[in-house]
């Protein structure tokens, strides 16, 4: 049971681990896409009509001089990230964002793509969650399959010992004892 649990606890943390290493290469991925598109700095501010998958990636485009271009439907008006290349985390209202930003000095913009991190934990939670059951589910019936099999394995000792407890403390033969159960007597 211990192997078990620590099998599952190590499952647990490695898939947690590997998940969130793909989904900060999603973001990276993603920043660097919509960075190759021809966005001119000078372009109006406009709102990109919102879709189903809206809450899997937020992104903002901004000007270097600090100017929002254009941003998903369902991200923040204010800056995602303080604006310095690389991944960071910031609380906006009542949202938290793990968030990448891409600089192109080039062209004059920055793309700040990020996951909500509420969603990105219910993500997570929801493949361990797939990853534990199961173990939580075999390991009960593995102690159930232990238990019935030692209990059934004992059962001929258990009969032997109500046997002896029957007996008068006076009665020394084994010619009451039942002669399947005592020939481990004789060796």
């Amino acid at each position: 049971m211990l192997v078990w649990s620590g099998a599952a606890a190590w499952t647990s943390l490695s898939t947690r681990a590997k998940v969130e290493k793909v989904l900060d290469s999603r973001l990276v991925e993603a920043a660097r896409m919509v960075a190759a598109l021809n966005v001119p700095a000078s372009a109006i501010a406009q709102r990109v009509p919102r879709t189903p998958y809206d809450r899997q990636l937020s992104c903002q485009i901004w000007s270097l001089r600090g100017e929002l271009l254009s941003h998903s439907g369902s991200t923040p008006t204010s800056p995602l990230a303080s604006g310095k290349p690389g991944f960071s985390e910031r609380a906006i209202g009542d949202g938290h964002w793990r968030v990448y930003t891409h600089v192109d000095p080039e062209r004059g913009i920055r793309v700040m793509v990020g996951d909500n991190l509420i969603v990105r934990d219910k993500l997570i939670s929801s493949m361990i969650t797939g990853l534990l059951l199961p173990a939580i589910v075999g390991l009960i019936a593995l102690a159930i399959l232990f238990w019935l099999s030692i209990s059934r394995g004992l059962r001929p000792l258990d009969k032997l010992a109500r046997t002896i407890e029957a007996r008068s403390p006076d009665m020394l033969s084994r010619s009451e004892l039942p002669m399947r159960q005592t020939s481990w007597l004789r060796s």
